[in-house]
């Protein structure tokens, strides 16, 4: 059912009871003042025509002639009641006919009572008063007969239709003018709803709310005072509701949307000490401006991911770089046969196997993660091009872990490991040891390069985002390293040892409070 047919239905259903209502009440108290109105009439009517001289006289002489006018023009006067003018003998003085007796009239003619009283004689059913009709002899008055004045019920029921029948039309012109300003109404609904019924407004409205509490994206909006009037599960997520003030408002570009109507994309900004990546853009209908809505997402997230993909990238490099030299091995090996050196060619590979075996044994002895496996063998091969020496500590120890996925894994140990291979590559000894142990109740991991070390940056936040002593567009590593691991429950240390520096990681087994 459309929104129009309902709110016509409605309306006119509400009318239509009111004028049901209305007219049943107005029937009752006009029946009751109709019923005292037409007493009252015949009342006057009978009075008027019994104090009439023309009329005693009529009785007296039996002469009808001029009283019969008389009684037509106020039978026209007063709504055509019936009109009996009757001697003391009990005859009609107009018709010459016996009169039924009954015990008021017997009470009129005998008493000069004046009655006033409903009946029901004869199949008719009215209104009737009897009032005496005296002749002035001389001094004195004398009782001549009685004149009956009657209101048939058919006649005060026409009178009562009639009233009716005028009240009900008003009311059908009032149900018209309801199913008018239904329409009027049902347009104006449709209007703000853009033509929606409301049941798909009633949709759009749960999808809406399903949209912004499913969106990892936060999501604010303002009217057209710069007032808050959206803000999704994400945004609360990514900025408190309390630091959402006026100040954060501007710097998301709201307020620019709102004063010049022109949209941000993708803009990078700082609202609270936090770097976003903002999207905004007015709302408005026909032109104006009544809103404006800001998406956006937090920068280092994205950064994250970014430091993700670069991982595999590199990991990725690594396995290519190896199957290069592989393949160079391959070729030697293969001219070393063609030569016919079967000698040299066993040598060369009891040579690449030896040392093979001596990078690889303890990573594959000791570590039993695939993830870590995986991530040290590319940085080996990563390390191998820039002549630094990459390997794994004899007293390590690591099963699998189930619980903490690759990509977390490879952000942590990553990191740290590219870190140490550039500050081992360019010193004098060009070293990388990896330890790592699940004894105990965490997971500890040591990195250690023989670089420079850390001693002359005392005092540096190495984890705040863009801190680094490589140049511009560094310094996210350890920041992303450190926002992992407080996903985990972990933590990091950085240590100068004199000679190099130990970067150890520890991230608790259970994860209860995670």
């Amino acid at each position: 059912m459309t929104v129009k047919t309902r709110v016509l239905a409605i309306f006119s259903t509400l009318v239509f009871i009111l004028i049901v209502l209305f007219s049943t009440v107005f029937a009752y108290f006009e029946s009751v003042n109709l019923k005292r109105e037409y007493e009252q009439l015949s009342r006057q009517t009978a009075n008027g025509l019994a104090f009439m001289p023309a009329l005693s006289t009529a009785i007296t002489t039996r002469d009808n002639t001029e009283v019969q006018a008389i009684i037509d023009r106020v039978r026209l006067q007063a709504n055509n009641p019936l009109v009996t003018v009757i001697n003391r003998e009990g005859f009609n003085v107009l018709t010459e006919e016996v009169v039924p007796s009954s015990q008021s009239l017997q009470s009129t003619l005998l008493f000069g009572s004046y009655i006033t009283e409903h009946i029901s004689f004869q199949k008719v059913e009215g209104i009737q008063t009897i009032a005496p009709v005296y002749s002035q002899t001389n001094d004195a008055e004398e009782l001549v007969g009685a004149v009956v004045v009657q209101y048939p019920q058919t006649a005060i029921n026409e009178t009562l239709e009639e009233r009716i029948w005028r009240n009900v039309g008003v009311g059908l012109f009032g149900l018209a003018l309801s199913a008018v300003g239904a329409m009027i109404v049902s347009k104006s609904i449709q209007r703000d709803t853009f033509g929606y019924e409301p049941a798909v407004v009633a949709s759009l409205y749960q999808e809406r709310e399903t949209l912004l509490k499913a969106v990892k994206e936060g999501i604010v909006a303002v009217d057209e005072e710069g007032e808050l009037t959206l803000l999704n599960p994400a945004a609360e997520g990514i900025l408190a509701k309390q630091e959402l003030d006026q100040t954060a408002i501007q710097q998301l570009g709201l307020i620019e949307a709102l004063k010049t109507g022109h949209s941000l994309w993708d803009e990078v900004r700082k609202v609270n000490g936090k770097v976003l990546v903002v999207n905004c853009r007015p709302i408005g209908e026909k032109g104006a401006v009544t809103g404006a809505i800001a998406s956006f997402r937090d920068y280092s997230d994205m950064r994250q991911v970014k430091e993700t993909l670069e991982q595999l990238q590199r990991q990725s490099d690594s396995l290519r770089a190896q199957t290069h030299e592989f393949k160079n091995k391959l070729y030697v090996l293969m001219g070393l046969l063609q030569l016919g050196k079967g000698e040299e060619a066993l040598a060369f590979i009891i040579d690449e196997t030896n040392i093979q075996h001596a990078q690889t044994s303890p990573l594959f002895e000791k570590i039993e993660d695939t993830g870590v496996q995986a991530l040290i063998l590319g940085k080996m091969a990563a390390a191998a091009e820039k002549h630094v020496h990459l390997a794994v500590e004899e007293t390590s120890r690591l099963f699998p872990i189930p619980d903490i996925p690759v990509s977390d894994l490879s952000i942590i140990l990553g990191n740290v490991l590219d870190n140490a291979i550039e500050a081992a590559a360019v010193a004098k000894e060009k070293k990388v040891l990896f330890f790592a142990s699940d004894a105990g109740e965490e997971f500890v991991f040591d990195i250690y390069d023989s670089g420079f070390g850390a001693k002359d940056l005392v005092g540096v936040d190495w984890f705040e985002e863009g801190i680094s002593t490589k140049g511009e567009g560094r310094g996210y590593g350890l920041s992303n390293v450190q926002k992992t691991l407080r996903k985990w429950n972990g933590f990091i240390e950085i240590k100068d040892t004199g000679d190099g520096t130990v970067v150890s990681v520890y991230i608790p087994k259970w994860q209860g409070g995670k």
